[in-house]
């Protein structure tokens, strides 16, 4: 009888652990592109906006990995956003709410596009007036923690709009991305 009751209670925990247990191991790329690109649909078309989406890009090699997530333009100036499958591994070390954490990373992508925040970069690029060139690029600058701070807000609403739960994923998710990345400063 004992066992049994043993028995049961590991069983217990290890349904009440597993979720968190599980690793991106299982899955393919296309299987995590998939799903990457399912929530990307979903959390920007939460906005409700006309303008289309700029095309997502699944990262998948693991040498090069070393943007997490990022919004860019292509060699035709047309905009894209960028998640490596490193991203991807990282954000399913949270089980269950895989699938937030990786909403949380693309909601705040997909603001800093729907924002404009690259206006600076492409003006400086666009323009390269000499003098004019430095002076936005500090404007471009002191602009970035703004910037920043505006895509982690709107990107939480877009998250939440779009049915996904970021609360409390943030911080943890930032600690691990810059462990994982072995980036030195802070997030």
């Amino acid at each position: 009888m004992k066992n049994i009751i043993g028995l049961k209670k590991v069983f217990l925990i290890l349904l009440l652990v597993s979720p968190f247990v599980c690793q991106a191991d299982d899955l393919s790329n296309e299987e995590k592109e998939a799903i990457v690109r399912k929530i990307y649909k979903d959390v920007f078309h939460a906005k409700g906006v006309a303008k289309d989406a700029p095309a997502l890009r699944f990262d998948t090699d693991e040498e090069k990995a070393s943007h997490i997530a990022y919004m860019k333009k292509d060699t035709d100036g047309l905009p894209f956003i960028g998640f490596e499958s490193k991203a991807f591994d990282v954000c399913s070390e949270f089980g269950a709410r895989r699938n937030d954490a990786i909403a949380f990373l693309l909601g705040h992508e997909i603001t800093h596009h729907l924002e404009n925040h690259h206006w600076g970069e492409e003006f400086r690029s666009s323009y390269s007036l000499g003098a004019l060139e430095k002076e936005i690029k500090i404007a471009d600058l002191s602009n970035a923690k703004r910037f920043e701070t505006q895509a982690d807000e709107k990107g939480g609403i877009l998250c939440y709009m779009a049915g996904y739960s970021i609360q409390g994923i943030g911080p943890v998710l930032l600690e691990k991305l810059y462990k994982a990345y072995g980036l030195k400063d802070g997030p």
